[in-house]
């Protein structure tokens, strides 16, 4: 494992601990009802942050350590096609 580099990188990671001793506790008071977990994370704000990258934000954190904003990822090939058969414009 490795040091924690200062005092903000510590605190985060003991904030991410939090997080999960609580996810994992409402995990079982549900009846370990995986259903009701997924709903729980993508209803949390941290899931539904944006992608856009912030001026103001970036200068205080540019590799998104604290989690600020949604990292970008790439579409594969098929998921982009099944988008694309998915949206109106292609149904006609």
């Amino acid at each position: 494992v490795a040091a924690c580099a200062s005092r903000a990188e510590h605190e985060r990671f003991h904030r991410v601990d939090q997080l999960l001793d609580h996810l994992a506790a409402t995990f079982m008071a549900d009846g370990w009802s995986l259903k009701k977990l997924h709903r729980r994370i993508v209803l949390s704000a941290a899931y539904q942050k944006a992608s856009l990258d912030r001026k103001d934000a970036h200068a205080l954190d540019p590799d998104n350590r604290l989690l600020w904003k949604m990292n970008r990822r790439r579409l594969d090939l098929e998921a982009m096609r099944d988008s694309l058969l998915a949206s109106p414009a292609a149904s006609n």
